[in-house]
């Protein structure tokens, strides 16, 4: 009986202390009587301790001006962690046999510029392509006021693409150099569709969330309307009055962020796909190790092992983790001593600094042990 007491109480201290870590995040001096309907933190996280979910909680408004609250159900742009996703598709292909890793390029998209034919799946996956990025091909203010805003057709990217592409120039050379490059992931979704004859949409669904049943996770343009999707905020501390005001993000159409960053979720859904890469239910053993494989500067398949970022915010930790940002959600996915411990944060409002809050948490969850 002690000792269920104990554990109890152990349980509801850990709990209070994520509660006010997160809820306060970051900490601030912000007078909340004048704008009640935020926190410092607008989201949803989980966290997970040798396969037992200890804290999992909802903040904030999904949408301000309808005083909508997030819930466990809110779906949010998950932006970069959608990396992960095209990344193990890209592997089940292979695994399949559909897909080789050393494959080309240019024999499903038709670039002609100096050094392209060098490029192979394992580079695209590994950000190692040395293909220009989106801030090489034409001026930001484009992509701004542009196309980031045109809903696409999967034909219509590769043409676009193409186009800008073969009008530019090479990086570096191919396999030589890590780069982060989401273009090159936009690239993968589409040699999906040419290996597999299925829109990327579709073998999302087939692959991962039909076998998974993840019925609140997708690809779907702007024009869909989702059920209990979340708006994103851009917040600024108005000094004046000492409060946060928010404004709308900047619109952007999720068919051009693709299989880059344009896959929707929510923390149930993303917690289960997680346990499901992890636990080889998704790829055979052989594979998931590839996965998470470390190439050049600590980049993987789709994840980042030991993310040297982590290292500003004090010592060392195991940590194979990505994150994510669309308009102005924010998302952070991790995975600590191998499954050990994992913390998932889905936000609708920017800035949020997804990785401290997360080391932040995975710190209070080593120091209770």
């Amino acid at each position: 009986m002690m000792l269920c007491i104990v554990a109890n109480t152990y349980a509801q201290h850990l709990v209070s202390d994520l509660d006010s870590l997160i809820a306060g995040y970051p900490s601030n001096t912000l007078d909340t009587t004048k704008n009640p309907d935020f926190t410092t933190f607008s989201g949803v996280v989980l966290i997970a301790k040798k396969d037992e979910v200890v804290f999992k909680k909802a903040f904030g408004k999904a949408n301000l001006p309808w005083k909508v609250d997030n819930t466990m159900g809110t779906k949010f742009l998950i932006g970069s962690v959608t990396k992960t996703f095209t990344s193990l598709l890209t592997l089940q292909l292979v695994q399949d046999g559909k897909l080789a890793l050393d494959d080309k390029l240019v024999d499903f998209i038709p670039l002609s510029l100096a050094g392209a034919q060098e490029v192979t799946i394992h580079h695209l996956l590994s950000h190692t392509s040395g293909l220009p990025q989106y801030g090489d091909l034409t001026d930001s203010e484009d992509w701004i006021n542009d196309i980031w805003r045109r809903t696409y057709a999967s034909d219509e990217v590769t043409s676009l693409l193409v186009q800008y592409i073969n009008e530019s120039e090479m990086v570096t050379e191919a396999g030589t150099e890590f780069q982060y490059n989401s273009l090159g992931y936009v690239l993968l979704g589409l040699v999906l569709e040419k290996a597999s004859g299925s829109l990327f949409g579709e073998l999302l669904d087939d692959k991962i969330c039909n076998p998974l049943a993840l019925e609140d996770t997708g690809f779907a343009p702007n024009s869909v309307v989702l059920d209990q999707f979340s708006n994103s905020y851009r917040s600024r501390r108005d000094t004046l009055t000492n409060t946060m005001v928010f404004t709308n993000a900047d619109y952007r159409d999720r068919t051009f962020e693709y299989a880059s960053g344009g896959i929707y979720s929510t923390i149930d859904d993303l917690y289960q796909y997680v346990k499901a890469v992890t636990d080889n239910r998704l790829l055979n053993k052989q594979y998931t190790a590839l996965l998470f494989k470390a190439n050049r500067a600590s980049y993987a398949y789709g994840w980042w092992i030991k993310d040297p970022r982590y290292l500003r915010y004090g010592p060392a930790i195991n940590i194979v983790s990505h994150s994510g940002a669309a308009e102005a959600y924010r998302a952070n996915v991790a995975i600590v001593d191998e499954g050990d411990i994992i913390v998932i944060i889905l936000s609708n409002v920017a800035p949020l600094a997804t990785r401290k809050l997360t080391y932040d948490i995975i710190q209070r969850l080593q120091r209770t042990e």
